[in-house]
């Protein structure tokens, strides 16, 4: 509507246009690799809506002596 009032009717439709929207969806998964019948395996849970209880079973996990490894997509 400002764009109309400074600008006229080309600054009224450039005002006035649909804005574009953007989203980014973060998803959270607890991957585990271990070794079977001499080859690497994996597990994966997806722990997009619990991210804290995963990352306390990562802790517990690295108390124990285990390693963990951060992967980015």
């Amino acid at each position: 509507m400002a764009g109309g009032l400074l600008l006229g009717p080309v600054g009224a439709m450039i005002g006035g246009r649909a804005k574009t929207r953007t989203s980014i969806n973060i998803r959270t998964y607890l991957i585990f690799s271990y070794e079977k019948d001499d080859s690497v395996s994996y597990i994966a849970f997806e722990a997009t809506d619990s991210p804290f209880r995963a990352s306390k079973f990562v802790k517990e996990f690295k108390d124990e002596g285990g390693t963990e490894k951060k992967i980015e997509l």
